[in-house]
C-alpha cells in the first residue's frame, strides 16, 4: 500500500495544493517521495556473482530454476 498520508505532507510542505497533487507525473511523484538513486553497476555485478542464471531459487530446490534463456524451468 502507498504512504498515502507521508505523500500528502510531503507535497503540502513543498507547497503543493490538493488538485495540483492529483496531477502530479510519476518523475514528480518520486522527487517528493525522495526515491533513491538506482543500483550501481557494480552491485549488479556482485548480485549477478551471487545469484547466477541457472542456480536453484533457493537450497534444495531443483525444480524451479531460472534458466539462461528467462522463465522458470519446472512447469510453473
Amino acid at each position: 500500500m502507498l504512504p498515502w498520508g507521508a505523500m500528502w505532507r510531503a507535497a503540502l510542505r513543498a507547497g503543493v495544493g490538493p488538485e495540483d497533487f492529483w496531477r502530479l507525473s510519476v518523475r514528480e511523484w518520486r522527487w517528493l517521495a525522495g526515491a533513491g538513486e538506482g543500483m550501481s553497476g557494480t552491485r549488479l555485478g556482485e548480485l549477478m556473482a551471487a545469484f547466477p542464471d541457472g542456480a536453484p531459487a533457493f537450497a534444495g530446490d531443483t525444480e524451479n530454476s531460472v534458466s539462461v534463456s528467462g522463465g522458470l524451468d519446472g512447469g510453473i
